[in-house]
């Protein structure tokens, strides 16, 4: 989009042990923006 960047490279963030199901999981990626 115009206006917005990424400050830095996205951060992934799991909240479950490894061992859980597949369609359990729950996991996100987080990315810091700026506007320009």
């Amino acid at each position: 989009r115009q206006g917005i960047s990424p400050k830095s490279d996205p951060q992934y963030a799991f909240y479950d042990p490894p061992w859980t199901l597949p369609w359990n999981r729950r996991n996100e990626v987080l990315v810091e923006i700026a506007r320009e």
